[in-house]
C-alpha cells in the first residue's frame, strides 16, 4: 500500500518539530576518591553524574575559556534544563549559550539524579550531605576530571542557585559571573525552613519508613513531602486558569502527586531537604569577585518579594544587582527559574558586561604621530587588521593630545578631546570577521602632541589586543574615504613612535586627569594674595602691546576653527553651513568646538566658501571689522 506525498511531508514535519534544537548531551560519571564530608565522613567512592554539551576552549596556556557550569534544584537533575523553554531558548544556535561557542556542564548534585544518593544502598548511613559538601564535589569534578579551571558563568535554578551563592563566597577567583534565579543568600529559615522541616517530619513520621529501611516508599509521609514540594514551586495564577473547577483542580493534584511518586525515594528527599540546613553566604557576600545578577519573581511563594532580603543582600556584593519580575502571564511562580525568555535579557547584559571587565591583556601601547612633522597640526592615521571569528566584545580605548575622531570601517564611533582622560569606545558591531581598519583623524593645538589607542576584542574562542604601535601608517593630507578598508594608502608612511604607555594611562603615561598613581583624587588650593605677599618679586605685571596681542589671539582662533571645520567634513562627509554649526551637539553629545567665540574684537568670524570642492577660509576681520581689508586674519595661506 502506497502512503500519500502529503502524508509523508506531514510526518516529517512533525518529527522535525519535536526534535531537539540543542545538541544531544555527552553523560558521564566521575569518582571522587575519599571524599571527605563536611561533618568529617569519608566515602571511598563518590560518583557524580554530569551531562556536558559543546567543547571546552582553552588558551596557549590550557585554562579554558568558554565553560560554564548550570545547576539544577532540590529533588532535580542537570537533564530539567533539557527542555524548550531552557535548552531551545538558551542551547540552540544563535542561543545567548550557543553549543557551538559554550562548553555547558549539567551535573547532578550528590543525592540526586544519577549521582550517588542514599536509595544506592546506604540508605540512612548514607553521610549527611549539606550544600558545601555538593560545590565541593562539583569543584573536584570540575578541576580533577574536565579539568576546568575557570568558569565564564555559574548559573542555577533554586537550590542551584544557593549553590551558585557558595560558589561565589567559596571559590571567588574561579568565575567571571554569576546569575542565581529563584533563591536567597541568606540562611534557610522562617517559612521556608518550616516548610522542609515539614516534609523532613512527614516521612520520619510514617511508620512504614522504617528509619529508612522500608521495602516499599513510606506512601503517606512521602505524600506529606510532596505537598511540601507542589506548594512551594505553585503558582496560583497559572494553576486557576488550568483548573478552574473543583473537580480540575483535584484530578491535576492526583496527577502532580502521582508524577512525583514514581520518580521519588523518600530517603533522598528527606536529605534533599535537610541539606540546606548549614546554608548562609549572607556573612560573606563581600567577597564574591565575580559580577552578580540575581533573579528572582514576584509570585514566588518560596522566596516572596516582600522579604525585602535580596535587595538588602546584594548591597553587600561589590558588582551586584538584584531583579524581581513582576507577575505575568508568562511566570510560573518559583518554577518561572526555568524559563529562559522571562529572563534572558538579564544573561545578556551580564554576559557582555562581563566580556569587557577586564583587559584583554595588558599590553602597552605606544604614543605615535607623523615622522615627517612631529607638530603637525592635523594627522590622519590608518590600521588594517585580520579578524578571524565573530567577536562577542570590543572595545576602543584611545587618547589624542589634543583631539582625534575615531572610525571604523568607515563608521565613525567616536573620538577623544581631553589628552588628560582616555576615552571608551563599544565598537562590537563595527567588526566583522575577515580584514577591518582603524582609521584616526587626530588635530594638535600646539606644542607635543601623540596618539595612543588599544582596541581589546573577546570571541567565544579566542581574544586579543591591538595597540598603536610602528606598523600604524600617517599622512598630513585628508584623502577622501581615508576611513575605508579598501583606501589606497601605499603612499601613506610609517608613523613615529614616540615612547610606552601603560594601560589606564593617558596619552603622555601619566594617571588619568583628577586621579594620582592610586587613583585618588587630590584638591590643590592656591590663595593667590597670600603667594604673592611671600613673593613679591612674583607679582611683577608685564605689559604686552594691546594691538599685537589682539593679533597674536586672533591667529591662533582662526586656526582652531579652521581645524573644527575639517574635523567637521570629516564626520559629516560635508563642510558646515556656517560656523555656529561647530558648536551644536550631535546624538552623542559632542561638538567640535564648546562654543564659537567672538574675535578679540568683539566681531563674529566669517566662513568662506570656495568654488572646488572642501574648499574654505575662516577670517577675522580685524579691528575695522570690515571684510577684504589689508588687516583681516585668515586661515588660508596669502600669496
Amino acid at each position: 500500500m502506497s502512503i500519500p506525498r502529503w502524508l509523508c511531508l506531514l510526518s516529517a514535519a512533525a518529527l522535525a518539530a519535536q526534535e531537539p534544537k540543542w545538541p544531544a548531551p555527552a553523560e558521564g560519571d566521575f569518582v571522587a576518591r575519599d571524599f571527605r564530608f563536611a561533618r568529617g565522613e569519608v566515602l571511598p567512592e563518590l560518583r557524580l553524574h554530569y551531562r556536558t554539551i559543546g567543547k571546552p576552549v582553552r588558551d596557549e596556556r590550557g585554562h579554558a575559556q568558554n565553560a560554564v557550569l548550570i545547576l539544577h534544584g532540590t529533588t532535580g537533575s542537570g537533564a530539567n534544563f533539557l527542555r524548550p523553554e531552557f535548552a531551545g531558548e538558551l542551547f540552540a544556535r544563535g542561543g545567548l549559550l550557543d553549543a557551538e561557542r559554550w562548553f555547558l556542564v549539567l551535573p547532578d548534585a550528590i543525592g540526586h539524579g544519577g549521582s550517588s544518593k542514599p536509595s544506592d544502598g546506604l540508605r540512612m548511613r548514607f553521610p549527611p550531605y549539606d550544600y558545601d559538601d555538593m560545590v565541593n564535589a562539583q569543584h573536584r569534578l570540575l578541576t580533577e576530571h574536565l579539568k576546568v579551571d575557570h568558569l565564564a558563568l555559574v548559573l542555577g535554578t533554586s537550590m542551584g542557585g544557593m549553590h551558585a551563592w557558595t560558589w561565589g563566597v567559596r571559590f571567588p577567583e574561579f568565575m567571571d559571573a554569576l546569575m542565581p534565579l529563584a533563591c536567597l543568600p541568606v540562611e534557610i529559615a522562617g517559612r521556608n525552613r518550616m516548610l522542609r522541616k515539614m516534609a523532613i517530619d512527614s516521612i520520619r513520621g510514617d511508620p512504614a519508613w522504617e528509619g529508612g529501611e522500608y521495602r516499599d516508599q513510606p506512601v503517606q509521609g512521602l505524600t506529606g513531602a510532596i505537598s511540601v514540594l507542589l506548594w512551594m514551586g505553585s503558582s496560583p495564577l497559572l494553576w486557576q486558569k488550568e483548573a478552574p473547577t473543583r473537580e480540575l483542580a483535584e484530578a491535576k493534584l492526583e496527577q502532580m502527586v502521582a508524577s512525583y511518586r514514581q520518580r521519588l525515594d523518600a530517603n533522598d528527599v528527606l536529605y534533599a531537604f535537610d541539606a540546606s540546613r548549614t546554608y548562609d553566604p549572607s556573612p560573606h557576600l563581600a567577597k564574591i569577585r565575580a559580577r552578580v545578577v540575581a533573579i528572582n519573581f514576584a509570585d514566588d511563594q518560596v522566596n516572596p518579594p516582600e522579604l525585602g532580603l535580596l535587595e538588602r543582600e546584594i548591597k553587600k556584593v561589590a558588582n551586584g544587582r538584584a531583579v524581581v519580575l513582576p507577575i505575568s502571564e508568562r511566570t510560573r511562580g518559583h518554577g518561572s527559574h526555568t524559563i529562559a525568555a522571562l529572563w534572558s535579557e538579564h544573561l545578556k547584559e551580564l554576559l557582555r558586561a562581563t566580556a569587557t571587565d577586564r583587559p584583554v591583556t595588558n599590553t602597552p601601547a605606544q604614543r605615535i604621530w607623523d615622522q615627517r612633522e612631529p607638530h603637525a597640526a592635523r594627522v590622519w592615521f590608518r590600521r588594517v587588521f585580520e579578524q578571524r571569528q565573530p567577536v562577542t566584545a570590543a572595545e576602543i580605548v584611545v587618547a589624542c593630545d589634543n583631539h582625534c575622531c575615531v572610525f571604523v570601517n568607515g563608521t565613525d564611533v567616536g573620538g577623544n578631546d581631553a589628552w588628560e582622560q582616555p576615552t571608551r569606545i563599544d565598537v562590537t558591531k563595527h567588526l566583522v570577521s575577515g580584514d577591518n581598519v582603524i582609521a584616526v583623524a587626530a588635530r594638535d593645538d600646539g606644542s607635543a602632541a601623540a596618539l595612543v589607542l588599544w582596541l581589546d576584542w573577546r570571541a567565544p574562542h579566542a581574544s586579543g589586543t591591538l595597540v598603536t604601535d610602528a606598523d600604524w601608517l600617517c599622512c598630513l593630507e585628508e584623502q577622501e574615504g581615508f576611513a575605508t578598508l579598501r583606501h589606497d594608502d601605499r603612499r601613506w608612511q610609517r608613523v613615529t613612535t614616540l615612547g610606552e604607555v601603560q594601560r589606564g594611562m593617558n596619552v603622555w603615561g601619566y594617571p588619568p586627569k583628577g586621579a594620582n598613581a592610586d587613583g585618588q583624587i587630590r584638591v590643590l588650593e592656591v590663595d593667590l594674595g597670600r603667594l604673592l605677599e611671600q613673593n613679591p618679586q612674583h607679582g611683577r605685571l608685564v605689559r604686552v602691546d594691546d594691538a599685537e596681542s589682539k593679533r597674536t589671539k586672533s591667529q591662533s582662533d582662526v586656526r582652531a576653527i579652521a581645524d573644527a571645520v575639517r574635523m567637521y567634513r570629516v564626520r559629516n562627509g560635508k563642510l558646515p553651513e556656517s560656523l555656529d554649526v561647530l558648536a551644536r551637539k550631535d546624538e552623542r553629545g559632542r561638538s567640535e568646538l564648546e562654543e564659537l567665540p567672538l574675535d578679540p574684537y568683539g566681531t563674529a568670524f566669517v566662513l568662506r566658501v570656495g568654488a572646488r570642492a572642501n574648499e574654505f577660509e575662516v577670517v577675522c576681520l580685524g579691528p575695522d571689522g570690515k571684510e577684504g581689508t589689508a588687516d583681516d586674519v585668515s586661515s588660508k595661506p596669502r600669496k
